[in-house]
């Protein structure tokens, strides 16, 4: 009995011990005052919360919840400072800090393990609902409120891309160019000229096209929601994923917006929807030649709208490869054609079509550049005189500066990168790429994560001015400022009046000052999400997810290397939010085996 009583002291002295250091991690990280009186019953429910949940935590729970507590803390500490200071701070503070809220988010990340392990969706008999009338009140449920969004904004939203990507079609000196998606370039130049051909009006021409790809942007959430509702028959579920599209403006705005970021984010969505019927269904899929056949023109369509697709799609193949083990032969030749036909189109049809191809080496320097560029601004001391004379070679100077004001944003450095210098001998380039950074290692950290921190510190401060552009466009584009032979789109809002509160809500950023809110329209958010499923999906040997998980992974590693973080780079994994989460809900159905 006394040892008991022992045991049952050393628990509770153990779980105050936790308690006072996740309190400690809570009030450093939110710099919360010290003397606060919240801070007693805040302490007294962590202690209940490790006292009840603690010792029944297994080898496996430590190992898992740990690191990905670890990574949340990390992330949520340097995105704090990178956003706030500019720079990663290391000091005591940021010590404690790194060793305490730790322990806070193990509780979080734990309860969250358990509570889905446990709990299962219960499966509603659909025999008395109607399936037609199931898809009519869905598609209705996303496309109304996103109606009511485009006429508010009527004709849509003309970003600033599209006044090119029409000229380059209506002007003949003007030459195409790889930069931008043809197929997507010449769809809305079609489109829009249509309406000029037609109706002698560009304006009613850009509608007509908002209009289309806001019923196609339409119809993809709607699959995304059936697909909801057919996996778990659950009308809860099928609501609360229609809410998830119908609520939010962002995705409305992104339907209507003139960017090839939509269209292929749909795409992509479709891609991912088939690829989770490989996993739930594999017989049935690969015994459809109509179904292969979708995947092959979904995923050609994917990389010919923007060639993050084709990245994405590589991530994919060898997680094909090995988790595909029956129709790993028929997935290889799918592969094999989908590349083939690919380099066709972007060699010689392009050719053909005379398309001034971009240089993928400059595309692709955005972290270089900035890390350059910082190096150059804040620790140009450290530079040997060949290492300086080598960058300001590279990049002039007068761009190097531009660093110090927008080091959320590549374009200026990247624009101007001296290629042929870096061309004409690449062991020099490296030589003095490593060699500057050994020496500023903490620099070349600091301006990879500020080149990206949108896209994974959920906590992230908008509007912000070291991004140049704004998180969402929402403005139109000021054709002639830019150029003269633009065509001019004017908005015409036949809502006037939502089109004022939307304009408030998005362009004055009040969305990222309310609580809950600002962290639902977040990119960051949806990269915690993906990391949590993630390790879900490893700690449940649920390994076959891992294959729509690695497309979607595959999308992220590009948007990481992308010259800013904007919602509509991080749109299409918006959309797939409602499927990755799926990953991790179970039914009182019998699953699906490969």
């Amino acid at each position: 009995m006394l040892k008991n009583n022992k045991n049952d002291i050393l628990q509770k002295v153990f779980c105050l011990v936790l308690s006072i250091f996740s309190l400690v991690g809570i009030v450093l990280y939110f710099n919360i005052q010290k003397n606060n009186i919240l801070l007693v019953p805040i302490l007294y429910f962590l202690y209940i919360g490790f006292y009840n949940n603690i010792f029944r935590i297994i080898k496996k729970d430590i190992i898992y919840c740990g690191i990905i507590s670890f990574i949340y803390s990390t992330l949520l500490i340097i995105g704090y400072q990178l956003d706030t200071y500019n720079g990663i701070v290391c000091n005591l503070r940021t010590f404690m800090t790194l060793i305490c809220l730790p322990i806070f988010i193990f509780l979080i990340v734990y309860k969250l393990f358990t509570s889905l392990n446990s709990v299962q969706l219960k499966s509603e008999d659909t025999k008395q609902r109607s399936d037609n009338k199931i898809k009519i009140i869905t598609f209705l449920g996303i496309i109304i409120p996103w109606m009511i969004g485009f006429l508010a904004l009527f004709p849509g939203v003309y970003g600033y891309d599209a006044g090119f990507q029409f000229m380059q079609f209506d002007i003949e000196e003007v030459a195409l160019t790889s930069h931008f998606s043809i197929l997507y370039s010449y769809i809305f130049y079609f489109t829009v000229n249509l309406g000029n051909i037609l109706f002698k009006s560009y304006q009613i021409g850009f509608a007509i096209y908002s209009f289309l790809q806001m019923l196609f942007l339409g119809f993809v959430a709607y699959k995304v929601c059936y697909y909801i509702y057919k996996k778990f028959n659950n009308i809860k579920i099928l609501f609360i994923s229609i809410c998830f599209f119908s609520v939010s403006p962002f995705f409305m705005i992104l339907a209507i917006s003139s960017c090839q970021d939509a269209i292929f984010a749909g795409i992509f969505t479709l891609v991912v929807l088939l690829t989770m019927e490989i996993v739930d269904y594999p017989s049935e899929f690969w015994k459809s030649w109509k179904k292969i056949l979708k995947f092959f023109l979904l995923v050609l369509l994917l990389c010919a709208f923007r060639y993050n697709g084709l990245y994405a799609f590589i991530v994919l193949i060898p997680f094909g490869l090995i988790l595909l083990k029956e129709n790993k032969i028929k997935f290889l030749l799918v592969t094999f054609l989908i590349i083939v036909v690919f380099q066709i189109y972007k060699g010689p049809i392009h050719n053909v079509l005379k398309v001034q191809q971009g240089d993928s080496l400059k595309e692709m320097s955005s972290v270089v550049v900035q890390q350059l560029g910082r190096v150059y601004c804040y620790k140009r001391d450290t530079l040997s005189k060949e290492e300086f004379n080598y960058i300001t070679q590279l990049i002039p100077e007068d761009y190097l500066k531009i660093y110090e004001y927008n080091p959320c944003i590549s374009d200026s450095l990247k624009a101007n990168l001296n290629v042929e210098l870096l061309k004409s001998d690449y062991s020099k380039f490296m030589k003095n790429y490593l060699s500057i950074g050994i020496k500023n290692i903490d620099s070349y950290i600091e301006a990879f994560l500020l080149n990206n921190i949108g896209a994974w510190y959920p906590n992230k401060v908008y509007p912000d001015s070291r991004m140049y552009h704004p998180y969402i466009e929402y403005q139109m584009l000021d054709a002639k400022k830019w150029n003269e032979r633009y065509i001019v789109i004017q908005r015409d809002s036949l809502i006037p009046v939502y089109e004022k509160a939307l304009n408030v809500f998005i362009n004055k950023s009040v969305w990222n000052r309310l609580p809950i809110v600002s962290t639902m329209f977040s990119a960051g958010t949806i990269f915690f999400i993906l990391l949590f499923v993630i390790a879900y999906i490893l700690y449940n040997k649920k390994y076959m997810y891992l294959l729509p998980m690695s497309i979607i992974i595959g999308l992220y590693l590009t948007i990481l290397l992308a010259p800013v973080t904007l919602y509509r780079y991080v749109y299409p994994i918006f959309l797939v939010t409602p499927i990755i989460i799926s990953m991790v809900l179970k039914n009182d159905k019998k699953e699906q085996k490969d």
